[in-house]
Order: structure tokens, then sequence, then C-alpha cells
């Protein structure tokens, strides 16, 4: 069954003649009336309008047809406003980014979001990664972008997507004495010296 057969039968039905139907649709009359009798041959060969009167009138099947036909009409045009939404999305977009993100990593991208959908209203904040979890969850946020570890706690209901690891480097004095065999520092190893850290909501402050 062809959707431009049964956008022919409508327009006919509604037209009240195959020449205006076909000025409606763009069409030649015999164009229209071959997609017609396609249709009529897709249901089942059952005549759809009573052609020994003039103008064709629709049988008792044309008319249970047509409110059918009707349905079938708007339902793909929802479908296809749909998609064109989904295509072109507009409204506010209220996301969150890490601090020590802002500026350095996501100022591109957020530049390319509005140059690819400039219909968006971007409303961007910042903050902890708790926090901005937390703010996600509870619905103030739309999403957000942290710095996450196997400390952080993804609440059932929201979706993780990793989007790249972060390399962390501990500035120390130069006068750290060397481990022994020159092995390289782990945090633990540093467990007992002072830091500066971070307020908390930080996720390195929790990894560490």
């Amino acid at each position: 069954m062809n959707l431009h057969d049964i956008e022919a039968f409508v327009a006919v039905a509604e037209a009240g003649s195959v020449n205006r139907a076909a000025a409606r649709l763009n069409l030649t009359q015999p164009a229209t009336t071959r997609r017609i009798q396609n249709f009529e041959a897709a249901i089942g060969g059952a005549p759809l309008f009573n052609r020994a009167v003039k103008p064709a009138a629709l049988t008792s099947l044309g008319n249970h047809v047509l409110e059918r036909c009707r349905r079938v009409l708007t339902a793909v045009a929802e479908l296809e406003a749909c998609t064109a939404r989904a295509a072109d999305p507009a409204g506010d977009l209220k996301a969150g980014v890490a601090h020590g993100l802002g500026d350095m990593v996501m100022t591109s991208p957020l530049d390319a979001l509005r140059r690819t959908f400039p219909r968006i209203r971007l409303q961007i904040s910042s903050n902890w990664s708790t926090d901005l979890i937390e703010d996600v969850r509870s619905g103030g946020l739309d999403c957000a972008v942290g710095l996450l570890t196997a400390a952080h706690t993804i609440p059932a209901g929201l979706a993780g997507i990793a989007l790249g690891a972060e390399q962390v480097v501990i500035v120390a004095p130069a006068r750290l004495p060397a481990k022994p065999g020159r092995q390289p520092w782990r945090l633990r190893d540093l467990a007992d010296k002072d830091w500066f850290l971070n307020p908390p909501g930080c996720g390195c402050r929790t990894a560490w």
C-alpha cells in the first residue's frame, strides 16, 4: 500500500473530483486516476467511488476507508514533525560544567553546539562534580560534564558517558627525596604530607 495513493484517494474524496484533486496534488488527471485505481487494488479491488454518478461519489466502503486514511495521514504528519524537531531542536538546555573544565576544555564544544543548533538557548552553570550530579538527579540541570572518580556514584535513572580521561600531576618541592631505586612516588606514599586541595565536592580531593 502506497502513501501517495492514500493521499490521492483522500484528495479526490475531499475535492469532489479528480481534476480538482490533481491540481491540489500537482499531478495530471490520468496520474491521479491511476493512484486511485492502485489504492483500490491494494485494499482488495472493491470500488471506493460510485462512478455511475457524476461527479463520482464515495461508496459506503469508501466512506469507511476515508476516515482511516485521514488518520494515517495525520499520524505520518505527526511523525514527520517529530523527526524534524529532533533534527533541529529548540528550547532551553540547562547544562552544568565542573570547575576547571569551563575555560580550558568546554569553550570550543559549547561554541560548536551553539553554531550547530542555533535555536537552543544554553544556560551554563559551574559547580563541583558531586553537586552537578545531584542537580541533574533533582532536575535542576538537564545534563552535566564533570570530573568523576571511582568515588562518585551515578544515581539510578541517570546515564553516565565517559568522554575521556584526565591526567593528574602532583607538584611537589624539588627537595622531596627520591624513592629507593628511583621509583615514582604514589599518592599513598604522600598521605602524611601537607596538601593544598580544592574544597569538598572536587573529584580529585575525594580520590585522594
